[in-house]
Protein backbone atom coordinates (compact mmCIF):
# COMPACT_ATOMS: atom_id res chain seq x y z
CA UNK A 1 0.00 0.00 0.00
CA UNK A 2 2.94 2.17 0.86
CA UNK A 3 4.48 1.95 -2.50
CA UNK A 4 1.46 2.50 -4.29
CA UNK A 5 1.08 5.91 -2.66
CA UNK A 6 4.67 6.60 -3.14
CA UNK A 7 4.16 5.88 -6.72
CA UNK A 8 1.01 7.95 -7.25
CA UNK A 9 2.76 10.96 -5.42
CA UNK A 10 5.16 10.58 -7.57
CA UNK A 11 3.21 10.53 -10.85
CA UNK A 12 1.78 13.52 -9.57
CA UNK A 13 5.06 15.73 -8.86
CA UNK A 14 5.89 14.55 -12.45
CA UNK A 15 3.01 16.24 -13.88
CA UNK A 16 3.59 19.59 -12.06
CA UNK A 17 7.28 19.60 -12.83
CA UNK A 18 6.35 18.86 -16.81
CA UNK A 19 3.11 21.14 -16.66
CA UNK A 20 5.24 24.25 -14.98
CA UNK A 21 8.26 23.47 -17.69
CA UNK A 22 5.85 23.58 -20.62
CA UNK A 23 6.71 26.27 -23.35
CA UNK A 24 5.06 29.63 -22.93
CA UNK A 25 2.54 30.22 -25.88
CA UNK A 26 1.53 33.38 -27.30
CA UNK A 27 -1.14 34.77 -28.68
CA UNK A 28 -1.97 38.30 -30.23
CA UNK A 29 -5.84 39.59 -30.80
CA UNK A 30 -6.40 41.01 -32.98
CA UNK A 31 -4.03 39.46 -35.96
CA UNK A 32 -4.85 42.23 -38.31
CA UNK A 33 -6.21 45.71 -38.73
CA UNK A 34 -7.48 47.78 -41.52
CA UNK A 35 -8.32 51.45 -40.10
CA UNK A 36 -8.85 54.74 -41.21
CA UNK A 37 -7.03 57.57 -40.18
CA UNK A 38 -7.98 58.97 -36.58
CA UNK A 39 -8.83 55.69 -35.65
CA UNK A 40 -8.34 54.41 -32.02
CA UNK A 41 -7.16 50.53 -32.34
CA UNK A 42 -6.22 47.97 -29.20
CA UNK A 43 -4.07 45.18 -29.79
CA UNK A 44 -4.22 42.35 -26.46
CA UNK A 45 -1.71 40.15 -25.68
CA UNK A 46 -2.55 36.85 -23.68
CA UNK A 47 -0.16 33.86 -22.94
CA UNK A 48 -1.11 30.11 -22.08
CA UNK A 49 -0.27 30.49 -18.41
CA UNK A 50 -0.29 32.94 -15.21
CA UNK A 51 2.95 35.31 -15.19
CA UNK A 52 4.07 38.60 -13.16
CA UNK A 53 6.26 39.64 -16.22
CA UNK A 54 5.77 42.99 -17.82
CA UNK A 55 4.60 43.00 -21.54
CA UNK A 56 6.84 44.29 -23.87
CA UNK A 57 6.09 45.54 -27.80
CA UNK A 58 8.10 45.90 -30.80
CA UNK A 59 7.21 47.38 -33.83
CA UNK A 60 8.47 46.40 -37.30
CA UNK A 61 7.44 48.28 -41.01
CA UNK A 62 7.04 44.69 -42.20
CA UNK A 63 7.11 40.85 -41.56
CA UNK A 64 10.59 40.08 -40.99
CA UNK A 65 12.29 43.18 -40.44
CA UNK A 66 14.39 44.46 -37.79
CA UNK A 67 12.03 44.94 -35.05
CA UNK A 68 12.19 48.18 -32.40
CA UNK A 69 11.11 48.61 -29.19
CA UNK A 70 7.93 50.96 -28.56
CA UNK A 71 9.32 51.89 -24.85
CA UNK A 72 12.29 54.02 -27.09
CA UNK A 73 9.86 55.66 -29.46
CA UNK A 74 8.42 59.16 -28.40
CA UNK A 75 4.82 58.83 -29.81
CA UNK A 76 1.81 60.59 -27.65
CA UNK A 77 -0.97 58.35 -29.79
CA UNK A 78 0.61 55.24 -28.13
CA UNK A 79 0.37 53.87 -24.59
CA UNK A 80 0.35 50.48 -22.94
CA UNK A 81 -1.75 49.04 -20.09
CA UNK A 82 -1.46 45.56 -18.65
CA UNK A 83 -1.64 43.24 -21.81
CA UNK A 84 -2.99 45.96 -23.85
CA UNK A 85 -1.60 48.37 -25.99
CA UNK A 86 -3.61 51.11 -27.45
CA UNK A 87 -3.11 53.77 -31.11
CA UNK A 88 -4.98 56.59 -30.13
CA UNK A 89 -6.04 59.10 -33.31
CA UNK A 90 -3.74 56.80 -35.61
CA UNK A 91 -2.30 58.20 -38.23
CA UNK A 92 -0.54 56.88 -41.60
CA UNK A 93 3.51 56.53 -39.62
CA UNK A 94 1.37 54.06 -37.47
CA UNK A 95 1.10 51.78 -40.17
CA UNK A 96 3.37 48.15 -39.78
CA UNK A 97 3.39 45.03 -37.58
CA UNK A 98 3.39 45.09 -33.67
CA UNK A 99 4.58 42.24 -31.56
CA UNK A 100 4.29 41.50 -27.62
CA UNK A 101 7.27 40.07 -26.07
CA UNK A 102 6.62 37.85 -22.39
CA UNK A 103 9.73 36.29 -21.10
CA UNK A 104 11.53 36.62 -23.94
CA UNK A 105 8.47 34.71 -25.44
CA UNK A 106 7.44 36.87 -28.54
CA UNK A 107 3.59 36.61 -30.14
CA UNK A 108 2.84 36.12 -33.57
CA UNK A 109 2.10 39.76 -34.51
CA UNK A 110 -0.34 41.87 -35.08
CA UNK A 111 -0.59 43.50 -38.38
CA UNK A 112 -1.66 46.89 -38.68
CA UNK A 113 -3.01 49.19 -42.23
CA UNK A 114 -3.95 52.92 -42.24
CA UNK A 115 -5.37 54.33 -45.38
CA UNK A 116 -6.93 57.62 -46.04
CA UNK A 117 -10.84 57.89 -45.87
CA UNK A 118 -12.38 58.51 -49.31
CA UNK A 119 -13.98 61.55 -50.26
CA UNK A 120 -16.58 60.62 -52.92
CA UNK A 121 -16.41 64.23 -54.51
CA UNK A 122 -12.98 64.48 -54.94
CA UNK A 123 -12.64 60.98 -56.34
CA UNK A 124 -15.78 61.62 -58.67
CA UNK A 125 -13.97 65.10 -59.85
CA UNK A 126 -10.79 63.22 -60.60
CA UNK A 127 -12.69 60.79 -62.29
CA UNK A 128 -14.59 63.13 -64.31
CA UNK A 129 -11.53 64.81 -65.43
CA UNK A 130 -9.42 61.80 -65.87
CA UNK A 131 -12.18 60.97 -68.75
CA UNK A 132 -12.57 64.20 -70.34
CA UNK A 133 -8.60 64.25 -70.62
CA UNK A 134 -8.99 61.27 -72.76
CA UNK A 135 -11.79 62.00 -74.53
CA UNK A 136 -9.75 65.34 -75.43
CA UNK A 137 -6.50 63.47 -76.39
CA UNK A 138 -8.43 60.96 -78.57
CA UNK A 139 -10.33 64.27 -80.50
CA UNK A 140 -6.65 65.87 -80.79
CA UNK A 141 -5.09 62.34 -82.73
CA UNK A 142 -8.33 62.39 -84.92
CA UNK A 143 -7.72 65.64 -86.16
CA UNK A 144 -3.92 65.21 -86.43
CA UNK A 145 -4.54 61.72 -88.83
CA UNK A 146 -7.11 63.37 -90.75
CA UNK A 147 -4.54 66.50 -91.47
CA UNK A 148 -2.07 64.23 -92.26
CA UNK A 149 -4.45 61.90 -94.95
CA UNK A 150 -5.51 65.27 -96.39
CA UNK A 151 -2.18 66.85 -96.68
CA UNK A 152 -1.21 63.12 -98.25
CA UNK A 153 -4.23 63.53 -100.99
CA UNK A 154 -3.50 67.07 -101.97
CA UNK A 155 0.61 66.29 -102.20
CA UNK A 156 -1.06 63.45 -104.84
CA UNK A 157 -3.09 65.13 -106.93
CA UNK A 158 -0.42 67.61 -107.41
CA UNK A 159 1.89 64.95 -108.59
CA UNK A 160 -0.49 63.20 -110.81
CA UNK A 161 -1.26 66.65 -112.22
CA UNK A 162 2.41 67.81 -113.39
CA UNK A 163 3.10 64.12 -114.43
CA UNK A 164 0.15 64.75 -117.02
CA UNK A 165 1.48 67.67 -118.16
CA UNK A 166 4.72 66.75 -118.77
CA UNK A 167 3.22 63.67 -120.62
CA UNK A 168 1.06 66.12 -122.69
CA UNK A 169 4.07 68.43 -123.33
CA UNK A 170 6.12 65.30 -124.45
CA UNK A 171 3.66 64.12 -126.67
CA UNK A 172 3.18 67.61 -128.86
CA UNK A 173 7.02 68.10 -129.28
CA UNK A 174 7.14 64.61 -130.64
CA UNK A 175 4.35 65.17 -132.78
CA UNK A 176 5.87 68.52 -134.26
CA UNK A 177 8.93 66.89 -134.38
CA UNK A 178 8.01 64.24 -136.85
CA UNK A 179 5.65 66.54 -138.55
CA UNK A 180 8.89 68.71 -139.27
CA UNK A 181 11.02 65.83 -139.96
CA UNK A 182 8.53 64.81 -142.69
CA UNK A 183 8.54 68.11 -144.56
CA UNK A 184 12.14 68.65 -144.74
CA UNK A 185 12.20 64.61 -146.30
CA UNK A 186 9.04 65.05 -148.68
CA UNK A 187 10.73 67.88 -150.36
CA UNK A 188 8.88 69.18 -153.55
CA UNK A 189 6.27 66.82 -153.05
CA UNK A 190 6.09 67.55 -149.68
CA UNK A 191 3.44 70.57 -150.17
CA UNK A 192 1.46 68.66 -152.16
CA UNK A 193 0.98 65.78 -149.37
CA UNK A 194 0.71 68.28 -146.66
CA UNK A 195 -2.16 70.43 -148.57
CA UNK A 196 -3.66 66.87 -149.70
CA UNK A 197 -3.32 65.83 -145.81
CA UNK A 198 -4.09 69.72 -143.94
CA UNK A 199 -6.92 68.32 -142.51
CA UNK A 200 -5.12 65.84 -140.53
CA UNK A 201 -2.75 68.05 -139.52
CA UNK A 202 -5.37 70.27 -138.21
CA UNK A 203 -6.86 67.59 -136.60
CA UNK A 204 -3.70 66.32 -134.88
CA UNK A 205 -2.71 69.55 -133.97
CA UNK A 206 -6.56 69.98 -132.22
CA UNK A 207 -5.97 67.05 -130.68
CA UNK A 208 -2.72 67.85 -128.96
Amino acid sequence: MRWMLAGWWGLVLISLSVADNKILQIKQKPRFYGVAVKSSVPIYCSSSRQHNSTVKWFKANKIGDEQTPLSTLIDDNIRFQMAYLYINNIQMRHSGVYYCKINETQGPGTEVKVFRPVVMEKALYRSNLKDGLIVFQGFLLAVFIAALLLRKQKLVRHTMNKTRGKCVLQKRILCRTCITNLQQKAGFFGSRIFLKYGLFQENLEVFL
